[in-house]
This record gives C-alpha cells, structure tokens and sequence, in this order.
C-alpha cells in the first residue's frame, strides 16, 4: 500500500509538471496575438495591386480557446485561456496591417486588371505543443495561395503555392501568456517570410 503510494504521487507530479501552468478556476483570462513588422525591412517597389482574403483557421485551432497539442492524435483546448477575437478574424487583420506597412497596395474596382494579384491565406496549425514534454514549442503553419489575374481568359492563375511553418521554443512549463508570445513570435515569423516571397513573385510578374 505504501509504494502504492508513492507511486500514485510520483505520477500525479509527472501530469501537473507538463503543460500549460495551472491556473485559478475563477480567473479566466483573455489574450491578443501581437506581431510588430521589422523598421528595418525596406518597402515593395512594384506596381502592381494585391487582395488580401479571409485567413480562415482550420478546426481544431479555430476557436477563442487556447489549443494544445499533446499526443500524435490529441489536442486539449484551454477552457479559462483565450483570444479576444476568433483567430481566423484576428490573424487577417493582423496579415492585412502588416502588407499594406509594408507598401502592398490593394486593388481597387474598376482599375487595371493586368497586374492584379490576390493572396488567399489559411491557418493550418495554431497551438502549442507539448508533444516533447520537455521542449514544448508554439507553432504556427500558414498555407499561402497566391494568383494572379490572366486578362486573356479572365480567369486567376496560381503563382504560388506553399506552406510555411514556423515554431518558437517554450519553458517547459509555460504560462499561458508565454504561450501566446511564443505564437506571436511564430506569426511574425509567417508574416515576414511572406512579405519576402510576395516581394519577389509581384516584383518579378
């Protein structure tokens, strides 16, 4: 009964040392990804025009919840843990403000249809993950699709189709504020190797 026991407590140390640090039931506390451009990245000289769409997050990282992933098959969301806004609104915002900082104009109706692009982002992966217990990372995977407006069939064509990922190391026990920097840190991440890419494919179009 005694190494019972023992055991018992050695394995409830083992669950509440992984994780998300524990919190107080009654203190629910809401958070905002926050991503800052680099002053030192220079703008886009192009003259062509981009749309931004809609980033839709994918399920299960969609909701306000905070979502960890802690099993090859297993996510947990974090019921007192979550985003001001739903993910999928609040990364577009985030995504638009940062290309038009950066000079990315946006298309106007009835304008020029020769050098007209549009950029269609999806959230695959927002979480962190506590998969390797002891060096949890807050990861962040983008899908980008960008095509560009052919006159001659008026009709898009794909100029570029890629996935970006990006991770951010964790203390071993975060709280959930450093998880939310830690994905602040991975998006900015996204978002300034996607201003690189469209700077080269509306450069070179």
């Amino acid at each position: 009964m005694k190494y019972t026991l023992i055991a018992w407590t050695i394995t409830l140390s083992f669950i509440v040392g992984c994780g998300v640090q524990k919190r107080d039931p009654a203190e629910k506390k809401t958070f905002f990804l926050n991503v800052q451009r680099p002053v030192n990245m220079s703008d886009v000289e192009t003259d062509a025009c981009l749309r931004i769409g809609f980033c839709q997050v994918t399920s299960p990282y969609s909701g306000r919840s905070l979502v960890y992933r802690t099993g090859a098959v297993q996510v947990e969301t974090d019921y007192y843990n979550h985003f001001l806004t739903s993910p999928d609104d609040h990364i577009t915002d985030l995504m638009a403000q940062w290309l038009r900082s950066a000079g990315f104009q946006d298309c106007v109706a009835g304008g020029k249809t020769s050098n007209r692009y549009t950029l269609t982002p999806k959230t695959n992966v927002l979480c962190a993950d506590f998969r390797d217990k002891q060096n949890p990372v807050a990861t962040v995977q983008m899908y980008l699709l960008l095509t560009k407006f052919d006159p001659s069939c008026s009709c898009p064509k794909v100029v570029l189709d890629k996935t970006l990922t990006t991770q951010t190391p964790l203390p071993p026990t975060p709280t959930a504020a450093q998880v939310v920097e830690g994905l602040s840190i991975s998006l900015s991440k996204i978002l300034e190797q996607t201003e690189q890419l469209l700077k080269t494919e509306l450069k070179s179009g």
